[in-house]
């Protein structure tokens, strides 16, 4: 279980940004995907600034829809048990 602590979910999240959201930027980016200029929208979700600017900057890194960016890397935490 990765939330062993019981943390509430923006602890949970931020970790999630932590320990994978850089990599998988830098890994998108060598398989060619390209940023865009497009304005930040907004994120509906219990998330502190920080985290969504995180997300602002992977989404114009890449080009992908901040909202797939954090699924994935929840998606990879959970799958790596939380470790970073």
């Amino acid at each position: 279980m990765v939330n062993k602590e019981r943390k509430a979910i923006r602890w949970v999240i931020d970790d999630a940004l932590d320990a994978e959201l850089m990599s998988m930027v830098s890994s998108l980016r060598a398989m060619g995907f390209k940023g865009e200029d497009k304005p930040d929208k907004l994120v509906r979700a219990p998330l502190d600034d920080n985290v969504i600017g995180r997300l602002n900057h992977a989404r114009r890194q890449t080009g992908l829809p901040a909202v797939l960016l954090l699924r994935i890397c929840l998606d990879r935490y959970v799958t790596s048990g939380g470790r970073r």
